[in-house]
């Protein structure tokens, strides 16, 4: 099953640059299933914003939620 990375991004301030604080692993069939439990994880973690990439892929990213886009 292909292993995705979910990277949150914070900011300590609301002027501040978000920074990466967390990474976590997503095991999930397809992008579409590992952006689904992405967003289910931010309503806990609360990051700024999100980027989801998959680690099978050279360019990587798939999804970055602070402009709710998908890559490829």
């Amino acid at each position: 099953m292909p292993h995705f990375m979910m990277d949150c991004y914070y900011r300590s301030s609301p002027t501040a640059q978000p920074v990466l604080r967390e990474s976590q692993t997503i095991i999930a069939p397809a992008p579409m299933v590992a952006v689904e439990e992405a967003h289910r994880r931010a309503e806990r973690l609360r990051p700024h914003y999100f980027e989801i990439r998959d680690l099978s892929r050279p360019d990587g990213l798939i999804y970055n939620s602070e402009v709710d886009q998908h890559g490829a």
